[in-house]
């Protein structure tokens, strides 16, 4: 027994290194370099992705590419958005960092299109396989109550999961890279998010009620937006002075 104990302490204590070595190479995925070439790809991909581009939330049948190229559009502009309301009062000699945070969050937004894309059309699409969410026309008290519902589920497995990713396993390959921001801005910390943690902290929550219930499509929208805004929210020490989660990072 103690001879395999041994074995055991010796094989982690050696992986210890190639997992590090793993976590140094994702997180140059994420790195800010990559803006230059994560910036000139998205706009040769535009004409590609401009023509048929349609709103996939309209309650119509739409396929997996519908999603993706509603993603592909949006979702740099609208994870940046948020960071505009929070520069007119961030001081002067953060500017700097907060244009740094910018380019690092429209490199995520680029590694996150095509998982976010595909998660939107697991939860909304209908191309003749079905759909998770329901789309009746009117909403009322039970839409209100899918919404609570999902909010809650969110709130638990963001818990579960984020401390999952505070092991040492999860924390060096992976959610490491999330903590090697501590800037002042939201997007510093907030929005530079990794495909990982977006599918795990983000959305996991948000899907797994869908294996027991089928929600209206905009009680989970407006579930995905309460996320996005709490997100941006929790990170920032100018929004939420009094933040425990700056320390956490830091």
């Amino acid at each position: 027994m103690l001879s395999a104990g041994n074995a055991i302490a010796e094989f982690v204590v050696s992986y210890q290194p190639s997992k590090k070595k793993f976590g140094r190479w994702y997180s140059s995925l994420f790195a800010e370099r990559n803006f230059r070439y994560a910036l000139p790809l998205w706009l040769l991909g535009m004409p590609f992705m401009l023509p048929g581009l349609t709103n996939p939330y309209d309650g119509a049948a739409h396929g997996a590419m519908a999603f993706i190229k509603s993603v592909y559009v949006s979702m740099p502009i609208i994870t940046l958005l948020p960071g505009v309301i929070e520069l007119i009062w961030l001081p002067k000699e953060h500017h700097s960092r907060f244009w740094g945070a910018c380019r690092t969050t429209f490199v995520a937004d680029m590694w996150n299109i095509i998982p976010s894309g595909l998660m939107m059309y697991l939860a909304h699409g209908d191309d003749g396989f079905g759909s998770l969410t329901r789309r009746d026309p009117g909403l009322g008290w039970r839409e209100a109550g899918e919404l609570l519902l999902l909010l809650c589920s969110h709130d638990f497995w963001f818990y579960i999961t984020h401390r999952m990713n505070h092991l040492e396993f999860f924390y060096y390959t992976t959610h490491g890279h999330h903590h090697q921001n501590v800037g002042y801005v939201y997007m510093v910390n907030g929005s530079d998010i990794e495909t990982w943690e977006l599918l795990s902290e983000g959305m996991f929550g948000l899907y797994f009620p869908l294996l027991f219930f089928q929600p209206h499509m905009y009680a989970h929208l407006a579930a995905v937006g309460w996320f996005f805004l709490y997100a941006c929210s929790i990170h920032s020490s100018y929004l939420r002075p009094t933040n425990l989660h700056v320390v956490h990072h830091q």
